[in-house]
């Protein structure tokens, strides 16, 4: 059974797919349509799984790769993703 990438990376840092779906407050029957492609991932879940798995092979492009940039307009010229944006504003270490 092929699995949608961007899933399976999010349930792999997870630990899990039923971490996963706990993580987001999905059913574990819900995360598992989505990593087998029965069902897509809801646009309203794509930006609080780009945020909470921070990996260049989970983002809102990823997750929606046939229409993000009909919800995310602003991603059409910018490379960034969530984590990208945050990782900006981290402090750096070691000082100053």
């Amino acid at each position: 059974m092929e699995h949608f990438p961007p899933i399976k990376k999010a349930c792999e840092l997870a630990g899990g797919v039923t971490h996963f779906a706990k993580a987001i407050g999905v059913r574990p029957s819900t995360a598992h349509e989505w990593l087998t492609g029965r069902r897509p991932v809801p646009t309203r879940r794509c930006v609080q799984i780009e945020a909470k798995y921070c990996s260049p092979e989970v983002t809102r492009r990823t997750l929606r790769p046939s229409d993000w940039f009909e919800h995310w307009p602003e991603l059409i010229f910018s490379s960034s993703s969530i984590c990208q944006s945050d990782l900006g504003s981290q402090p750096k270490k070691g000082g100053a």
